[in-house]
């Protein structure tokens, strides 16, 4: 599950996710964030995985990847936001499939993502997650 806010005077796009996280879900939330009438390739995206699972597997990872080089066109920045190390580990993998196309970077906190992003998200995303380390590869 996810939803998202955009904020055209930021120039930044918020997804945050909850639930397990699925190869179509990924497709699905970006569908739905680009056909937004408030979309723009130039926004910048934090995506908030801190309550999810990343439940897709290296193979489906390159998958994700794949479809997003070939759909999307943005030139913004864009910060993960996570909580376990296996989700971290799942979106470096998800990241080097992507780059050069895209500026990801993955982050513990949400003054890392405003750092990276040169943006304020402290009013919009809290940073009171703890580290959870409840699934193993």
């Amino acid at each position: 599950m996810y939803d998202y806010c955009i904020l055209p005077s930021e120039g930044i796009i918020i997804q945050r996710l909850t639930g397990t996280i699925t190869v179509n879900d990924l497709k699905e939330m970006f569908l739905c964030t680009k056909n937004d009438p408030m979309f723009s390739d130039n926004h910048s995206y934090v995506t908030d995985f801190r309550n999810a699972k990343i439940a897709l597997t290296i193979d489906e990872l390159k998958v994700a990847a794949e479809y997003l080089k070939e759909n999307s066109k943005t030139t913004g920045r864009t910060a993960l936001l996570v909580n376990r190390s296996v989700d971290t580990a799942k979106l470096l993998i998800f990241r080097d499939q992507i780059q050069p196309n895209f500026y990801f970077s993955v982050f513990s906190s949400v003054e890392g993502a405003s750092n990276f992003l040169k943006s304020d998200l402290k009013s919009y995303l809290k940073d009171d997650f703890t580290v959870r380390e409840d699934v193993y590869i």
